[in-house]
């Protein structure tokens, strides 16, 4: 099973911090860094060239948000996405799904969670 750890938005190659849950504003472009990691192994996972990952996200109308991660160019195994203001406004936050297409095609698909990565910070008059 992969898994991801959070890490600091300017994260680069054997530069970064895991802090662990990352907090957003709703209305705000907010960008989210993860580190794959291979819980087995205990070891980060390195995807293929191929690989495509995807990220589903909660939002308040009990609908999914499906993003697609970007790799790092000097390391696949750091990916990030950016939510825009209006996909803000509607996430949850708390958990999500991570989904890993080895082959890009749909026929190897690895699954795993990140609990209690998003935090959404409530703020006066939101």
């Amino acid at each position: 099973m992969i898994t991801a750890k959070i890490l600091n938005s300017a994260a680069t190659l054997n530069n970064f911090i895991e802090i662990g849950t990352l907090g957003f504003a709703p209305e705000s472009e907010t960008t989210l860094v993860i580190r794959l990691w291979d819980q087995q192994l205990n070891l980060r996972r390195v995807p293929p060239a191929t690989a495509i990952i995807t990220g589903f996200f909660n939002n308040q109308d009990l609908s999914v948000l499906p993003k697609v991660f970007t790799p790092l160019t000097d390391d696949r195994s750091i990916l990030s996405i950016t939510f825009t203001e209006v996909e803000t406004l509607d996430l949850v936050g708390g958990s999500f799904k991570i989904q890993e297409d080895s082959l890009g095609n749909g026929s190897v698909i690895l699954l795993g969670y990140v609990n209690a990565g998003l935090t959404r910070n409530i703020l006066n008059g939101c």
